[in-house]
């Protein structure tokens, strides 16, 4: 048996807007104080303030939820490159070869160049 599709509200563009705005600018002017406090104590007088909002259209009366989100910002990166699982290493051969002694020679190709001369 088919189940009845659940109907659901759709907002106005021109309401929806005046909506978020409106809550927007409500939470702005409750934390107005917090922020510019930041602003003032922090090292670089710098505070990122963020606002988003959530639009519920699942029930037949749509909801909108406004959030404010502030605080400092501090990053701090770490990145390392790992070797390739799936990639063989020649590891062990660079590490045999480094303990091996090492011979001077006295030019590039020497022994190609005495054969070519030959």
């Amino acid at each position: 048996m088919a189940v009845k599709a659940k109907r659901t509200g759709t907002p106005g563009g021109g309401n929806l807007k005046d909506a978020i705005m409106a809550k927007a600018s409500e939470l702005w002017d409750a934390h107005a104080e917090e922020v510019l406090r930041i602003i003032k104590d922090s090292e670089d007088h710098k505070v990122t303030v963020g606002f988003s909002s959530d639009i519920d259209c699942s029930e037949s009366a749509p909801s909108i939820t406004i959030k404010i989100r502030f605080s400092e910002t501090f990053t701090d990166t770490r990145k390392v490159q790992l070797d390739d699982p799936n990639q063989g290493t020649f590891k062990d051969v660079v590490a045999a070869a480094e303990e091996q002694p090492k011979q001077k020679k006295k030019g590039r190709n020497q022994s190609a160049i005495a054969e070519a001369t030959e």
